[in-house]
């Protein structure tokens, strides 16, 4: 950051500065339906609610009051449980609740993912569902199918019709729809870090009141967003731009669950251009706890991104001032925001 970033160094007080460092992702694999043992209920808790947000930068939220800290998980739609790998991977096992069925979710090293499900007691999956063509999401797809055939069971392979991913069996273009037990699983086509990029959004049907859960891979982040590998700003602003982008208008409820540990180096970021955003510094404070816990900062939800991260934000003028972009459009933002941060 300090490349071309150097002068607002200045804005972050010390300790941020020091404790905001790139961190190693903990291990064993955690299960995040439960608090871990002696992990303190006021990091689990919400410190302190969040003031209302004004109506432009809320919208529909307006309605829902945020919390800094990860959403209870007991008020999603479905289980979910946490897999991390590599240094700083995720993959997730998600579980109806009413019939049992479940998937896994980018599971690219089977060898971490088999010995999580097996220490668990965690039944077998019906399906993988892959985010995209990445070997550090698609990687186990192939590996895994192979497994479970030898124990006499076929696995399905989700993924994106728009790509080529590795094992598929079954792909899904935007608004197509899977069902996995009692669950609605549907297709969100996000393009940019791959042209195929998919998102999936699980809703339980009979119990629309449970938050919906959304599977982001490297689209969405906490704090952040995926790098524009085959895309360009605008068709991220189209995924997150507010208030019509694809994500940015899902429920605020919604809990989102990345494909990566990069929250603490995303917000280090986000103070950068967005320093006195009361929201973001109140983040900063809880995922510091976390990550001293060696805690994931996940799930997050789409209505506490809209306060903190910066590029679910490029419309509003403090983004464009940072920018030096003051007259300029989100887009143009997005795109402006997404190059100073590749070379944070």
């Amino acid at each position: 950051g300090a490349k071309t970033l150097r002068s607002s160094s200045k804005r972050l007080p010390m300790l941020l500065r020091r404790r905001l460092a790139p961190l190693v992702l903990f291990a064993p694999a955690l299960s995040l339906r439960f608090r871990p043992a002696g992990h303190p209920a006021a990091l689990v808790a919400a410190s302190a609610p969040f003031r209302r947000a004004s109506v432009r930068h809320m919208a529909s939220a307006a309605s829902e009051v945020e919390s800094v800290s990860a959403p209870e998980l007991s008020d999603a739609c479905a289980d979910v449980f946490l897999i991390p790998f590599w240094s700083d991977n995720y993959a997730y096992y998600i579980r109806d609740r009413s019939s049992g069925v479940a998937a896994l979710v980018d599971p690219a090293d089977p060898e971490q993912v088999l010995s999580y499900l097996a220490e668990q007691d965690l039944p077998a999956p019906q399906a993988i569902l892959c985010t995209h063509k990445h070997q550090d999401h698609s990687g186990g797809n192939v590996a895994l199918r192979k497994h479970y055939a030898q124990a006499g069971a076929e696995l399905e392979v989700v993924g994106s019709g728009y790509e080529a991913t590795p094992g598929l069996t079954h792909t899904m273009q935007d608004g197509d729809t899977y069902a996995l037990g009692g669950l609605q699983v549907q297709a969100i086509h996000t393009p940019c870090h791959t042209r195929g990029h998919i998102c999936f959004f699980v809703t339980d049907p009979a119990q629309p009141d449970l938050a919906p859960v959304l599977f982001s891979g490297d689209n969405l982040f906490v704090g952040g967003c995926g790098r524009f590998f085959e895309g360009s700003a605008e068709d991220m602003y189209t995924s997150l731009g507010w208030p019509d982008g694809t994500l940015a208008k899902l429920p605020p409820s919604t809990q989102v669950f990345c494909g990566h540990e990069y929250t603490a180096s995303n917000l280090r970021f986000a103070l950068s251009v967005d320093g006195d955003n009361p929201y973001l510094l109140k983040k900063v404070e809880w995922v510091t706890a976390q990550r001293d816990q060696k805690l994931p900062t996940i799930p997050t939800t789409i209505g506490g991104e809209r306060l903190w991260n910066p590029f679910m934000r490029t419309d509003l003028p403090e983004l464009a001032a940072a920018a030096g972009m003051a007259s300029a459009s989100p887009v143009e933002v997005m795109k402006a925001v997404r190059r100073m941060k590749d070379s944070f």
